[in-house]
């Protein structure tokens, strides 16, 4: 019965011992293992969620610019209206990215002129990024309010 208290006791010393020499062991591998692996998939998602929220502010944005298109008199007007609206998504918008974007559009009508009691109009919109070298596009459509 002695002997197995003894025993029992050297094991426990052991397992101590062990476990203070083991100190720092999860930092290590967490440095040597885990980083490199989250690394490239945290850039990754960064990179994925920079090309969304382009997207969607291309999205946005032509939406915008073909209604207001649409509220235009005549077709001068129209894109007067537009190239305001352009003009001023980029001085605000544009302007805290530090890049030289630029924007352009088309437009596209069923109609001539454009600005024509229930005509259709579809204009794209084309926003390149020359800081990351993107470029996002997208297109909207309205018609011209019938009254």
């Amino acid at each position: 019965m002695f002997n197995k208290n003894i025993s029992v006791e050297v094991s426990n010393e052991r397992a101590s011992t062990q476990l203070n020499d083991e100190r720092g062991s999860a930092t290590t591998e967490f440095v040597l293992l885990a980083l490199p692996l989250f690394l490239p998939a945290l850039l990754f998602f960064l990179s994925l969620s920079n090309s969304a929220n382009s997207e969607m502010e291309a999205s946005f944005l032509a939406r915008q610019a073909v209604n207001t298109f649409v509220g235009g008199k005549n077709d001068l007007e129209a894109h007067i209206r537009v190239d305001a609206l352009l003009k001023e998504f980029q001085k605000n918008e544009m302007a805290d990215k530090s890049n030289e974007g630029k924007i352009k559009y088309s437009i596209r009508c069923s109609d001539f002129p454009c600005i024509t009691r229930g005509g259709e109009v579809e204009l794209t919109l084309q926003i390149e990024d020359s800081a990351n070298n993107t470029s996002s596009t997208s297109i909207a459509r309205s018609t011209v309010d019938k009254w």
